[in-house]
């Protein structure tokens, strides 16, 4: 099928971007690594929605290829666009999983997951230990943007179980959050080079995995009957 050979060809734009820009910040600005990283999601994007995959989830994937333009560009201006593109495309989530919450007849409660809920909130809170005070004129931003994949990932929590079928949006979630914990660590409290790059080949298999267990997970978990 279609879709299947499309997603494949994203797999494969994901490696070469992965073992060749992807811990070399310099390449990964050019506008070759610019391309096949946007193309890495964005076909990844068209082949779910060639897969008939729900539109909601597709349209945020595609703000999050949108987000890996401007991410890759040098200058504050590309940055803020990028992340502009990302907390539009985690509020789409979020929106999302927030209607399938209500229509499975709503969220589940258990002691492991408001465990998992408050853990996911310290987080976010703690942000303005380690994160914040080093963000300098960004500060603000991102701020706001650690509420927001906070609240992308609480969404994901609550989830209704349904025999394992929420498993595959809960680890692309967590994935999601680990790439942006280790992106925020690598732009903001680390100097050193070679820290630097090891988060770099990090942040980036995470995050694209992440993003396709999102949407692959979302399209099994949107045929489930309504609760």
């Amino acid at each position: 099928m279609l879709w299947q050979w499309m997603i494949g060809l994203s797999a494969l734009l994901a490696l070469w971007y992965w073992v060749w820009f992807a811990a070399r910040p310099s390449e990964a600005a050019s506008w070759t690594g610019s391309l096949v990283k946007t193309g890495a999601t964005g076909v990844l994007a068209l082949g779910f929605w060639a897969g008939d995959a729900p539109g909601w989830l597709v349209l945020g994937l595609t703000l999050g290829a949108a987000g890996d333009f401007a991410l890759s560009r040098p200058g504050q201006r590309w940055f803020l666009a990028g992340m502009a593109s990302f907390a539009g495309g985690h509020l789409i989530y979020a929106g999302w999983l927030v209607y399938q919450i209500g229509r499975l007849g709503g969220p589940e409660l258990s002691v492991e997951l408001l465990i998992g809920a408050a853990m996911i909130l310290a987080l976010v809170a703690s942000t303005e230990v380690w994160l914040a005070p080093h963000t300098g004129a960004l500060k603000h931003p991102v701020r706001g943007y650690a509420l927001v994949i906070g609240s992308m990932a609480g969404a994901a929590i609550f989830l209704p179980w349904n025999e394992g079928a929420a498993l595959g949006i809960w680890i692309g979630a967590a994935l999601f959050v680990a790439s942006d914990l280790m992106l925020s660590l690598r732009l903001f409290r680390t100097s050193e080079t070679r820290q630097a790059r090891i988060l770099g080949g990090l942040v980036w298999p995470l995050y694209w995995t992440g993003q396709a267990m999102i949407v692959f997970g979302g399209t099994i978990y949107a045929m489930l009957p309504k609760g």
